[in-house]
């Protein structure tokens, strides 16, 4: 027999569903469970008089003042928040890391720039170019 949990759990079943609407029979562990439990019978009324008026409820047209606070909610959706456009800052970033480190292998630097070592120097080359690119746009946002 059914414990009224696993009852409650059941009425979402296909089967339950059809046999909520009148268009299936009622399942046998449904019947048996129905004639031992007044809580539970109550509990198929609601579902069954829910089933039968909630298409109904669908159907009806919102109330005026909710469409329109919808719809300024909607448009004011639209509007993009800022995004951080981070392509262009990771680019300079890639070429002040790879100019460091090419300078370092291809000439003669500094001796104390040299004993950073070409990691080192692409690092800072990166910092710097990111650090120059995320000014750039903060002076370009402010400007207009």
């Amino acid at each position: 027999m059914l414990s009224c949990l696993d009852f409650c759990d059941r009425l979402y079943d296909e089967d339950c569903r059809h046999a909520l609407a009148g268009r299936g029979p009622l399942p046998s562990d449904i019947s048996v469970h129905l004639l031992g439990c007044a809580g539970c019978r109550l509990v198929w009324a609601e579902a069954s008089e829910d089933l039968a008026t909630l298409p109904v409820l669908l159907l009806e047209p919102a109330p005026a003042a909710l469409q329109a606070d919808l719809g300024v909610a909607v448009i004011k959706g639209m509007e993009l928040p800022p995004a951080l456009d981070w392509t262009a800052g990771i680019t300079w970033a890639a070429i002040g890391a790879v100019l460091p480190a090419l300078a370092a292998v291809a000439g003669p630097l500094p001796s104390w720039l040299a004993a950073l070592g070409p990691l080192s120097l692409s690092l800072v080359g990166a910092s710097f170019a990111f650090a120059a690119n995320a000014a750039h746009e903060s002076l370009r946002e402010a400007i207009g």
